[in-house]
């Protein structure tokens, strides 16, 4: 149970990683078109990032629960 615990961690780590760097592609992608993009894209890119964000805490809430469950095992 104790490896199964350990790669949950790894594959949400790994997930983590990939969101937060997709965070920082659209802000840059955002900023670096900013005068030439419309309304409806705007829009757009504000909805992903928020729902990256809520994607974010959703998965550090992952990683905290499955490590303190991985250390309440180890006792």
């Amino acid at each position: 149970m104790k490896d199964f615990l350990k790669e949950k961690i790894s594959y949400y780590k790994l997930l983590l990683t990939f969101l937060i760097t997709a965070i920082y592609g659209i802000i840059g992608w955002y900023f670096g078109r900013n005068t030439e993009l419309g309304n409806i894209l705007t829009t757009a890119a504000v909805f992903v990032l928020i729902t990256i964000v809520v994607s974010i805490g959703a998965i550090v809430h992952k990683i905290r629960f499955y490590t303190n469950k991985l250390k309440g095992e180890e006792k």
